[in-house]
Order: structure tokens, then C-alpha cells, then sequence
């Protein structure tokens, strides 16, 4: 089997070979808190499918858990986030 069909692909509620996916996911992310320790202020999970490892890095590490943190930094002041949601809400117009 796959690597990734635990770290990407499967389900977090999904057992592989007994095991359950959102708890390898956490163990792996303390794991790599412990042998890739990285001097960060937050720690964004990307994909999705990385929130559990993500949890499991801040738990081990320390370091605050942000699930928004890097969708919000993308964009200066509240105005251009407003505009940004704004853009992405608008109906587009018919002709």
C-alpha cells in the first residue's frame, strides 16, 4: 500500500491494515515536530487532509494551531479581505 493513501487519500475516519487514519495522521505529525522542529510562529495544515498532522505538529512543538491564519495573511487590511470575499460571493453577470 501507498504512503499516501494514509498522509492524503483516504478518509480520516478510515482504518488501514487496523489503523486508524486520523490518529496515524496525528502520530506523524508529532513525529515530524520532533525530528524537523522548525522555529515558526503558527502551524497551517495544507491540504485539508494535513489538519490532523498539523494538530499533532502543534502539540509536540508548542506552536499555535491557526486553521485561517494563512488564508487571512494573503491579504493586507480588513478592506482587501472584504473585497477578496466579495469577488469570490459576486454573481457573475448574464448577457
Amino acid at each position: 500500500m501507498c504512503l499516501f493513501e494514509h498522509v492524503y487519500f483516504a478518509r480520516p475516519d478510515s482504518l488501514i491494515y487496523g489503523h486508524s487514519v486520523n490518529e496515524s495522521r496525528h502520530k506523524m505529525g508529532k513525529r515530524l515536530a520532533i525530528e524537523q522542529p522548525a522555529d515558526a510562529d503558527l502551524v497551517v495544515p495544507v491540504p485539508d487532509s494535513g489538519t490532523v498532522a498539523a494538530i499533532g505538529y502543534s502539540a509536540q512543538s508548542k506552536h499555535q494551531f491557526s486553521l485561517w491564519a494563512g488564508a487571512q495573511s494573503l491579504r493586507g487590511s480588513h478592506l482587501h479581505r472584504a473585497a477578496a470575499v466579495d469577488s469570490l460571493v459576486s454573481a457573475c453577470a448574464s448577457n
